[in-house]
């Protein structure tokens, strides 16, 4: 059991005894061999108490024995809880201040609390204290719904006399079952919080750890994933909440979403680029669909967007199929651009022409770089793909094959010019061959 305190010496029934003094310790704990020796088990009252340690299984007590406790000059008598497990004698933090083993000391601006968000806007507070009109209709089912979640310990109420400085609203949408799905507005929260700079996997290497031999593959449930992470205490005020009343989160804050509502304007470009990996040049082809996603635009369906559209649906049926990647296999880079949009894929094989696609990449152009002469925008192509694929292609024991369609390409990366790009991957082994467009996979 981890505490936190101070050894000291004192004298408990005229025997030199040597304790932990804990401040987080609300009881006084020994165990049976030393309340033996401090001659306590003939004054014992047994009791059905039993101590419940943070993030441990509750410990039964035997009894209680009351005895003097003297430290230096100072004596007081203290309520010892005797189990039968083996412990270090643990003196509670009341007693400890009593006896002088800890001394506070009043000055408030030594023992300023640790804080893990900064606000100095009074603004940003304002905001969160503002309530969202109540659903009289849904009431009932959002009081069981929170009344489940308190039964699961995932939330507790917050005591209504302490007060709570970020408070947040709950956000309550309808399932099509008839169920109702609770999130959070934690959006002015969000902005105070310091960002985490954990690493995420990439989907590329979960999916080139696959071609490892891999042979059995396990599926994982992640429905309420979050709530298997507890909430350090000191954090729990920031994820305080109001629906019927206020809650405080206790799982690793699940809830805290951002929404907006241009979602719904590019509901449909949203969907179709979460399958980008099956669909050669997606960038060029969902070009006329991401200018209804730009700032300030006008969400104004065409027959151009509608066209561009159902150009992505079809070339999404069409059998793509998707090999894992394996090192000991030749490697080719497909590249192609256009003035909306670079297209990469990564393809390996025996030949060009027989190399089966392993992963595809796409990305639309800015308005510089639609304005690149044909031969930059092919370069900026090789260098996007080279980029892209690098986690795939570093190291590879064979040299690259990058494939383009633009023959002058060639003389210039196998020779001495377009130094600045060579030079960024000078630790990459590849060679840049032509091929005819009409043959070359990324086109």
């Amino acid at each position: 059991m981890k505490t936190r305190g101070f050894n000291a010496q004192v004298i408990i029934n005229n025997s030199l005894a040597k304790v932990l003094a804990d401040t987080d310790a609300s009881i006084s704990v020994c165990g049976r061999e030393q309340s033996q020796e401090w001659n306590l088990l003939s004054r014992m009252v047994p009791t059905t108490t039993k101590i419940k340690p943070y993030n441990s299984p509750t410990i039964p007590v035997i009894g209680i024995a009351k005895c003097a406790v003297t430290f230096v000059s100072t004596s007081i008598p203290v309520d010892w809880h005797i189990i039968d497990t083996p412990c270090e004698p643990i003196l509670a933090g009341e007693s400890a201040v009593q006896l002088g083993i800890i001394q506070f000391d009043p000055k408030p601006e030594v023992y300023q609390p640790v804080q893990l968000i900064q606000c100095s806007k009074k603004e940003a507070l304002q905001d969160i204290l503002k309530k969202y009109p109540q659903n009289f209709e849904g009431l009932e089912r959002i009081r069981t719904e929170i009344d489940k979640i308190v039964a699961q310990n995932v939330i507790e109420e917050h005591p209504p006399t302490e007060p709570a400085p970020w408070v947040s609203n709950a956000v309550i949408a309808p399932k099509s079952d008839g169920a109702i799905c609770m999130t959070l507005d934690a959006r002015n929260v969000n902005k105070a919080i310091q960002a985490s700079n954990l690493l995420i996997p990439r989907k590329e290497g979960i999916k080139a750890k696959l071609s490892r031999g891999a042979k059995v593959f396990s599926k994982m449930d992640f429905k309420s994933a979050f709530w298997q992470l507890e909430l350090h205490p000191d954090c729990r005020y920031l994820t305080v909440f109001h629906a019927t009343i206020n809650y405080t989160d206790i799982s690793d804050s699940p809830w805290a979403s951002t929404t907006t509502s241009r979602q719904s304007g590019s509901i449909k470009a949203h969907h179709t680029e979460s399958n980008a990996d099956f669909i050669p040049n997606f960038a060029q082809h969902a070009a006329k669909l991401r200018e209804l996603t730009k700032k300030n635009s006008r969400f104004t369906w065409t027959k151009e967007h509608h066209s561009a559209y159902e150009a992505l649906i079809e070339r999404f049926t069409v059998n793509t199929l998707l090999e894992y990647f394996d090192m000991s296999k030749p490697s080719f880079i497909f590249t192609d651009a256009h003035t909306t949009g670079l297209g990469a894929m990564l393809a390996q094989g025996d030949t060009p022409e027989s190399a089966k696609p392993i992963a595809i990449a796409s990305r639309t152009t800015d308005k510089a770089e639609q304005r690149y002469p044909q031969i930059d925008l092919e370069a900026l192509g090789i260098d996007f793909a080279l980029r892209r694929f690098r986690n795939y292609i570093l190291g590879s024991p064979t040299d690259i094959q990058v494939i383009t369609d633009h023959k002058p390409l060639c003389s210039i990366f196998n020779g001495n010019r377009k130094g600045r790009i060579k030079l960024r991957h000078q630790d990459i082994r590849f060679t840049v061959i032509y091929q005819c467009g009409k043959v070359n996979q990324s086109d």
